[in-house]
């Protein structure tokens, strides 16, 4: 019994998207895969290095051919959960992946603030892009830290530590005693964990 309800629980994402939905993720993808838009893709750095473009090539197939219904279905879903829901903050701990990223620009669209957490250590250049959220939470002063004498991603680009701000997580830092809650009963918040 505990397998079928968390079976059942497991696919309330697929519950809220209607059949109509999936078939015009599945109809994009198929008009793509038949116009092949890849092969004509030339990146003006590369234009000259056969391998990088055949390289980036090969992965704009591989998000056509594996992820690109999924993602256009979760544009789907994130309208319609942020119209019905109508959080005041959307929190995530996987920005900028490719599905959280649905919902952090249908939130945007929306004027709903945007919140990611720090979900791995940032010690060194930043591997991945830069996240597109407001604000971004870090476990502690010294992530804080470490993260402003890191600011550039691989790529080149420049993170804005006035982004970060610091939660204190309880496992990086001592927390007060103290309780603090907020209380009120409109504050919506929906957390994406993806």
């Amino acid at each position: 019994r505990q397998i079928e309800k968390f079976v059942k629980n497991y696919f309330v994402k697929e519950k809220l998207i209607e059949k109509d939905t999936r078939q015009a993720a599945l109809k994009f993808k198929k008009m793509l895969i038949a116009g092949k838009p890849w092969k004509n893709f030339v990146h003006p750095k590369y234009k000259n290095n056969s391998v990088v473009t055949k390289a980036i090539g090969e992965k704009i197939t591989r998000i056509i051919e594996e992820e690109i219904e999924d993602i256009l279905v979760d544009i789907s879903l994130a309208k319609k959960l942020l119209l019905k829901i109508k959080p005041k903050v959307l929190i995530t701990l996987t920005d900028p992946d490719s599905r959280s990223l649905a919902f952090i620009n249908e939130a945007k669209k929306l004027n709903i603030k945007t919140v990611a957490i720090q979900h791995g250590a940032d010690f060194d250049q930043i591997p991945y892009p830069i996240p597109v959220s407001d604000h971004y939470l870090v476990w502690s002063s010294l992530a804080k830290k470490c993260m402003a004498a890191n600011l550039h991603t691989l790529s080149g680009k420049v993170f804005d530590i006035k982004k970060v701000l610091v939660s204190q997580s309880p496992y990086h830092e001592l927390v007060s005693n103290k309780s603090s809650h907020f209380k009120s009963s409109r504050l919506k918040v929906l957390f994406l964990a993806t």
